[in-house]
């Protein structure tokens, strides 16, 4: 086997190996425009405030009666998991926003 066939092979599988992947992560994706309405709900029955969520620029977090989630989260294994992510997030500001122990720089 020549040397150019060889290392179009190893490229070709790179690239095939890619796709696929980026395909299981497009199906375990879960993008925040898609549950934000629930989320909206669901802040608001818990701490009993006028709640809006908004796409974080950063990490996310919190100021006043915003909530500041990450756009998409894939890092989990599967569509579920990332989706209680989201609902664990939106716990944590909750009790954060009780408690009121927010970072400030």
């Amino acid at each position: 086997m020549a040397l150019d066939e060889y290392l179009f092979g190893k490229i070709a599988n790179y690239f095939k190996k890619k796709k696929a992947n980026s395909s299981d992560i497009m199906e375990k994706t879960i993008y925040l425009e898609e549950i934000q309405p629930r989320l909206t709900i669901l802040a608001r029955a818990l701490t009993g405030n006028a709640i809006e969520i908004f796409p974080a620029d950063r990490e996310g977090g919190f100021k006043k009666n915003n909530f500041f989630f990450p756009a998409s989260f894939s890092l989990f294994e599967n569509y579920e998991q990332n989706l209680s992510y989201y609902f664990f997030r939106l716990l944590y500001l909750t009790v954060q926003k009780d408690l009121n122990s927010n970072w400030y720089h």
